[in-house]
């Protein structure tokens, strides 16, 4: 048994994407169950949804497109195979890696190293003043006043 952890979101665009998705935003502790059986030498899947934390209740059952009850691994692979990207940059949109350009790489390296310079400056500022090197003299005031 494989078990894994999903946002809500995820299971949504999974269920959506296998074509069972009712669209209502999942419940917390919702769980997605994908069961393979195999009977009479063929591989089959289940697939069963609980929307709830109530127990007593079996999950249901939900009825792949194109399926049974029970859906042939040959059709599951190609439901899935439909919701799977295959080609990553023209799928979403990327059309070159993210790169930056010369005056952006020179700003962000004069901000660091700025940043830097203010840091040293600002540590053997509390480093100096805990040695005590910052005393100072005081000078008494005449007092004409009186």
């Amino acid at each position: 048994m494989y078990m894994y952890s999903a946002h809500d979101t995820t299971l949504s665009i999974l269920l959506l994407g296998l074509g069972v998705f009712n669209n209502l935003a999942p419940p917390y502790a919702t769980t997605v169950l994908v069961e393979l059986h195999k009977m009479d030498e063929q591989y089959y899947v289940k697939m069963f949804l609980r929307n709830d934390t109530n127990m007593i209740e079996p999950p249901h059952e939900l009825i792949l497109p194109g399926c049974s009850t029970v859906c042939p691994l040959d059709r599951w692979n190609t439901l899935v195979n439909a919701i799977i990207p295959h080609d990553w940059k023209r799928e979403c949109g990327v059309s070159e890696p993210f790169k930056l350009s010369t005056g952006a790489l020179a700003g962000l390296t004069a901000g660091i190293l700025l940043a830097v310079i203010l840091l040293v400056a600002l540590i053997k500022n509390v480093l100096g003043c805990k040695r005590g090197s910052h005393q100072f003299e005081y000078q008494t005031v005449p007092n004409n006043y009186s």
